[in-house]
């Protein structure tokens, strides 16, 4: 298990450049060198989907920010784009380069221009949860923080959801690796647990990387994990990596005692793992 990744003096760099150049109202010339992408259109429309308040700099500070690697999706766009949704009001500037690729830049498909987004009720509890169009699969864009009777716990419920074993999360329904899993557990009705093929499809499509999690709308939460609590413990679970790490539960098990599934510490890239059903994870149910 991954455990605490610090920030490097990159993350902090890149977002000082953010922030002095959308403030800047004489951009200088963009870098010859670094990595681009599409035609001047497409960086445009770049830009007025992924800078915020920086919709309206110019092409040359956006290719700055390109080429510093501040930002990394380059969209699908035409001549004039207009996103037709707003960022989500939980948008933060965007995470810096992990450092196994500095340079990548992320193209989505065409068809992922501008995410669908928007918000359901669980009749179980009236709790209201956002939710996101990510290629052909519909996502929650929180953890699941619905409280089970045994199996679930939270260190902060509010924020990061709670943290379920294998068993509660699947509400002791049996392992599937079908795409869809047909599995709901304790997803909300019309909702349900994915399976590791359907996690392997999210994150193909956003190149596996948390910065394209990150930018499709996914909005990891690092609620941490889970454990057993040892004798001297003040409580029945530890918590271990609250806000460092998340790691979410697939409905698909390794074998009889472990279950597949994912995890993001920083800005590392999205990691396929198993482990075992006694441990408390996340969850993030799909649409049926």
């Amino acid at each position: 298990m991954r455990h605490n990744t610090l920030f490097s003096l990159a993350a902090i760099f890149a977002v000082v450049l953010v922030f002095f150049a959308c403030s800047s109202e004489d951009p200088q010339p963009p870098p010859s060198g670094g990595e681009q992408s599409g035609n001047g259109e497409q960086q445009r429309c770049f830009c007025k989907l992924n800078a915020g308040n920086c919709s309206q700099m110019s092409l040359s500070t956006c290719m700055e920010l390109v080429n510093a690697g501040a930002a990394q999706i380059v969209s699908n766009c035409t001549a004039d784009p207009e996103p037709s949704q707003q960022p989500s009001s939980n948008s933060v500037a965007p995470l810096p380069p992990s450092s196994s690729s500095p340079n990548t830049i992320i193209t989505f498909p065409s068809s992922s221009s501008v995410a669908t987004n928007g918000t359901f009720t669980d009749s179980r509890d009236s709790k209201v949860y956002k939710w996101v169009k990510i290629g052909t699969q519909i996502w929650m864009a929180e953890n699941l923080a619905y409280n089970t009777t045994s199996g679930s716990t939270c260190s902060d419920c509010a924020k990061y959801g709670r943290l379920y074993t294998w068993a509660a999360a699947m509400q002791n329904a049996t392992s599937s690796s079908a795409n869809p899993s047909g599995r709901k557990g304790v997803c909300p009705t019309s909702w349900h647990l994915p399976s590791d093929a359907e996690w392997t499809t999210l994150t193909n499509y956003t190149g596996g990387s948390s910065r394209g999690m990150f930018y499709s709308g996914f909005d990891y939460l690092l609620g941490g994990y889970g454990s057993s609590g040892g004798p001297f413990s003040l409580s029945a679970y530890d918590f271990r990596d609250v806000g460092d790490g998340g790691l979410w539960w697939s409905a698909t098990e390794y074998n009889t005692s472990e279950a597949y599934y994912r995890d993001i510490y920083g800005t590392n890239d999205v990691r396929r793992n198993y482990d075992e059903k006694t441990l408390l994870f996340s969850v993030r149910c799909v649409k049926d």
